[in-house]
């Protein structure tokens, strides 16, 4: 997104889910493993814990992991 004055704004995003026995601890190490995951395969896309898979709309379907 173009925003006047700041120029190009991405988001990146890590997504998980609580598993039985979970900690925040045990939380936020995976959620924050697919964020920098998000932000290594070029930014602006989600990554889901657990999956390689990214969304990213400026890539076509076919370069997606």
């Amino acid at each position: 997104m173009e925003i006047p004055g700041v120029g190009r704004v991405t988001a990146s995003f890590g997504v998980t889910g609580y598993r039985p026995g979970d900690t925040v601890d045990t939380v936020t190490q995976r959620v924050d493993s697919a964020l920098y995951r998000a932000k290594g395969n070029g930014r602006n896309c989600v990554c889901v814990e657990g999956h390689e898979n990214h969304n990213r709309s400026d890539v076509p379907e076919h370069m997606k992991n």
